[in-house]
């Protein structure tokens, strides 16, 4: 993976943010396949913070993304109790942190050209994005190209 400019403009304004430790919740949202979860290991190994994938907490059988809240809050207040700051992302991060009464400390959206999530989800998506990302409502817009591995593995 390349760091570009964005990942290390990123880091220089989350770093006051994280240190010294202390409780907060960094939580970074995007559509389906945006590369959230590649950014968000990026930031846990530089910042030495954990990062929660909420891929790990969903729940089987529904026909759109369903989190396990119980789950997703019993880490994140792990973290918490210990004063400690952690890294939460995953498609309609902002509402699932709502659902739990978690105030999101920093927020960061990532968008990649040419990836707009699965159509499945678009509709729920788009009113997502008119309740929690219009105005913007994050700190940070990360825009990060990334390269089309399709033709690489062909």
């Amino acid at each position: 993976m390349d760091i570009t400019l964005a990942h290390t403009e990123l880091l220089s304004e989350l770093q006051p943010y994280v240190w010294p430790r202390k409780k907060m919740t960094i939580a970074v949202d995007g559509v389906d396949d945006s590369g959230k979860s590649t950014l968000a290991r990026f930031l846990a190994c530089w910042l030495g913070v954990p990062v929660i994938e909420t891929d790990l907490c969903l729940m089987e059988g529904y026909q759109e993304p369903t989190i396990d809240l119980r789950i997703l809050r019993t880490l994140i207040e792990s973290r918490h109790r210990c004063k400690r700051p952690v890294i939460v992302e995953g498609i309609f991060i902002l509402s699932t942190l709502e659902e739990l009464a978690i105030v999101p400390d920093y927020v960061i959206r990532v968008e990649s050209p040419g990836r707009n999530g699965s159509f499945i989800w678009a509709s729920k998506f788009e009113a997502y994005a008119d309740k929690y990302l219009r105005p913007p409502k994050h700190n940070f817009l990360f825009n990060w190209d990334q390269p089309d591995l399709t033709s690489a593995i062909e």
